[in-house]
């Protein structure tokens, strides 16, 4: 089973985005999930504590906010005609891991990783014991005990590249030592994608 792809040679950000990246990773911004946080009653999310190894300590808090609408309209010309978000995303170095989760908005998430969060970060894939590998739950599934796993798949996607995975495995960021930076893009349906990133999927849509 293909859990992810990366699209090498594809398009780099305009120089409009990048400085659009630079604003926010100076300035202060409000964080669109808390919305989606009190729609679940998923209200301790980011204050969520992990266990694993015998130790316990909490997980980073991840914030997005939306592209401005020049930014969003050079998406949907060049990579996807519609999407359900598409955010700067910060992910803040108060602990090593971006805990085990699913998402509730997007099935599959394209996103274009400015900065990894440190040399040794990981992208983790799960299967919670007891439990289909794809969770296709209506509402976020998390697993903050780390026993309760079994690892799957864990990669090292390359920055300043379009990565493509299916957010209905639970997934985590491992490894975490400085803000890890990145831009994502919610896809629900692949044929939105533009061909040429079409083009090289055909194995990755059969999931």
């Amino acid at each position: 089973m293909i859990l992810h792809h990366t699209f090498k040679d594809q398009l780099n950000l305009p120089d409009y985005i990048i400085s659009e990246i630079e604003f926010y990773k100076n300035n202060s911004f409000q964080d669109k999930n808390e919305e989606l946080y009190k729609k679940f009653n998923f209200i301790g999310y980011k204050d969520r504590i992990l266990k694993k190894n015998g130790q316990e300590y909490p997980s980073t808090k991840s914030d997005r906010t939306p592209l401005n609408g020049q930014s969003q309209a050079w998406v949907k010309a060049n990579i996807c005609k519609e999407f359900s978000e598409c955010s700067y995303s910060s992910t803040f170095p108060t602990s090593q891991s971006h805990g085990p989760h699913t998402d509730i908005t997007r099935l599959w998430l394209l996103m274009y990783i400015v900065d990894a969060g440190g040399e040794q970060v990981e992208n983790c894939f799960w299967r919670q014991k007891g439990y289909d590998f794809l969770r296709l739950e209506n509402k976020p599934v998390v697993v903050c005990d780390y026993s309760e796993l079994e690892l799957v798949e864990s990669v090292q996607f390359p920055v300043r590249t379009w990565v493509l995975f299916n957010t209905k495995v639970l997934h985590s960021v491992e490894n975490i030592n400085r803000a890890r930076i990145s831009i994502q893009i919610g896809v629900n349906d692949l044929n939105h994608l533009h061909q040429s990133f079409l083009d090289k999927i055909e194995k990755i849509k059969k999931l």
